[in-house]
């Protein structure tokens, strides 16, 4: 007999949230603001270390074909 993953005997046994797990309201939209910000800056500090090795990179370069 073939199961799809979700009717899996593994998921069935899972436990369920209980309802006073979640937290409500104005903490839980808190919480996702502080995710999205936390991504955000995760994403930033990413493109800032690439513009770094980018600018050294070209750096580099300039330098070893610099007339002396």
């Amino acid at each position: 007999m073939l199961l799809n993953t979700y009717n899996s005997w593994w998921r069935r046994n899972l436990p369920l949230r209980a309802e006073d797990d979640a937290p409500a309201g104005n903490e839980r939209l808190a919480a996702v603001r502080g995710r999205i910000a936390r991504r955000r800056r995760n994403r930033l500090a990413a493109l800032a270390v690439a513009g770094a090795v980018v600018l050294a990179g070209i750096a580099g370069y300039v330098a070893a074909h610099w007339p002396r």
